[in-house]
């Protein structure tokens, strides 16, 4: 079963896989960078006051304000 988060909700250390991008305009940004639905992403980082958030996809290290990662709805596999 899985359980749905926005991405600007998990911790350092999950890995999650992006299930849908809200914002089109973020979404092709993404998309250029190589980060795209179905990816496993791996948050690495988190500011102290939670912005921004690093994340890595297939060993790239990305770095997202909050405001875009809140637009990324991830999952758990459980």
């Amino acid at each position: 079963m899985k359980r749905t988060i926005q991405l600007s909700e998990a911790k350092k250390g999950d890995q999650v896989t992006i299930e849908v991008i809200h914002n089109e305009k973020l979404s092709v940004q993404l998309l250029c960078m190589g980060c795209m639905v179905g990816e496993e992403v791996i948050v690495e980082q988190i500011a102290p006051i939670g912005d921004p958030m690093m994340i890595s996809i297939d060993g790239a290290l990305l770095s997202l304000r909050k405001d875009d990662a809140k637009e990324i709805i991830v999952s758990f596999q459980k």
